[in-house]
């Protein structure tokens, strides 16, 4: 019953939803609420949208509830502390309106008023997702150190050693290289040792519409609040309708750390339990990795990454043809002097490719990026990420093979 009426409601009178919902969620609720409180849906065609919008704004949240995401009395440093009362932004309740009116088959449209109005931002979200004061120089050496380093390639051997049957399965159905899969579980989260400590609710809120001022704030709220309704509506046609999730302070999530988004679009429930589970379902988060790179073309058994003799000569063409975007535009017939061989790599003179910069210090190294190498930057554009996932995939199944071996020449 509800789902229809809200199919139809004028954009104002979803707005005036929200303001009642969040009113009637509020019990310190100030007398001269009560009016608001009071009124009836079909009465709001009398107000103007602009006194909508400012009654909205006066709202304060003073009390919030646990089970929807709300952390007011949270005492630790990655919740909100509310020391003071916020007032809604000015956008909430366009956006609340908005959400609404596009998912008429929401079970409960009133919830989700209330969830969004009880937020209030993390000022330690914030914080961490502000670009910092002074840019810093980046440098490959330090990054790869961060990543390919004993911690992660032991627990890397280990996982592999305890999902074997597993990666092999989803390595033949997807078509996905076992060593990336693995890699990118290692960068993401350290195989599920490091999933974040934010509530994903309350933080993709905070970033919706409290972002820092940048030069790209409005275009980085929107695309967070697209989050934000990935976010609610898994969680609402989901098993998963706690809206407690555990993530990232960019809301991420799980072993993988998938964005909401990337879940409702790519993540798998390889178990068939019924739900999607990425924080402790192994066969799920192997699966959702898999998907994920097979659905944006990665090429099963070929190369990511070239090599390349850092002479002058080639040090001057590749900075030439450095670009600094993921996307392959180069060919190796446009580039035949730097005599990479690629026909023993079984690559054709039409294959496409990319010069790959590798800044460290005063230093550049390059390399060649194939389209694998492409895909990797699908999950995260940076080319040091994608390095470090190839990396480290690398030596924890050239580990792994070793120590095949040696148990091989024991028996």
């Amino acid at each position: 019953m509800i789902k229809s009426k809200i199919k139809n409601l004028p954009l104002f009178s979803l707005i005036s939803l929200a303001f009642i919902v969040s009113c009637s969620s509020t019990n310190n609720m100030q007398t001269n609420d009560k009016t608001a409180y009071d009124m009836n849906i079909k009465d709001t065609k009398n107000n103007n949208q602009k006194d909508i919008i400012e009654s909205v704004n006066k709202t304060e949240v003073k009390n919030c509830d646990v089970s929807l995401g709300c952390t007011e009395n949270a005492n630790t440093d990655n919740k909100p502390k509310n020391k003071t009362n916020y007032k809604l932004p000015e956008n909430t309740p366009f956006f609340i309106a908005d959400f609404i009116k596009n998912n008429p088959e929401l079970d409960n449209p009133e919830q989700i008023v209330n969830l969004l109005t009880q937020q209030t931002p993390n000022d330690q979200v914030i914080k961490l997702i502000s670009p910092a004061t002074q840019p810093l120089r980046k440098n490959w050496l330090v990054y790869r150190s961060k990543f390919v380093e004993p911690v992660r390639i032991k627990s890397g051997i280990s996982f592999w050693n305890q999902n074997i049957d597993l990666l092999k399965k989803v390595e033949q159905e997807f078509k996905v290289d076992a060593s990336i899969i693995v890699g990118i579980i290692g960068v993401e989260s350290i195989f599920g040792r490091q999933m974040g400590n934010f509530n994903v609710l309350n933080t993709l809120y905070t970033l919706s519409f409290y972002y820092p001022e940048t030069y790209n704030k409005k275009d980085r709220e929107k695309m967070f609040q697209k989050q934000l309704v990935s976010y609610i509506n898994w969680s609402q046609t989901s098993k998963n309708n706690q809206y407690n999730h555990i993530g990232s302070f960019a809301g991420a999530m799980g072993m993988p750390q998938f964005m909401p988004e990337s879940i409702q679009k790519y993540a798998v429930d390889y178990d068939k339990d019924g739900i999607i589970n990425l924080t402790s379902s192994v066969p799920d988060v192997v699966a959702s990795v898999a998907n994920f790179l097979k659905q944006h073309g990665w090429k099963y058994g070929e190369k990511v990454i070239l090599n390349v003799d850092q002479t002058s000569e080639n040090v001057a063409l590749l900075k030439a043809n450095a670009t600094g975007k993921p996307k392959p535009s180069l060919k190796f017939e446009d580039l035949p002097s730097l005599n990479l061989n690629y026909a023993n790599h079984g690559l054709k003179p039409d294959t496409k490719m990319l010069v790959v910069d590798l800044p460290s210090g005063n230093d550049i190294e390059y390399k060649i990026g194939l389209e694998n190498f492409y895909v990797l930057t699908r999950y995260n554009q940076s080319f040091f990420y994608a390095l470090s996932v190839y990396e480290l995939g690398k030596a924890i199944s050239d580990a792994e093979s070793a120590n095949q071996i040696v148990a091989f020449k024991s028996k």
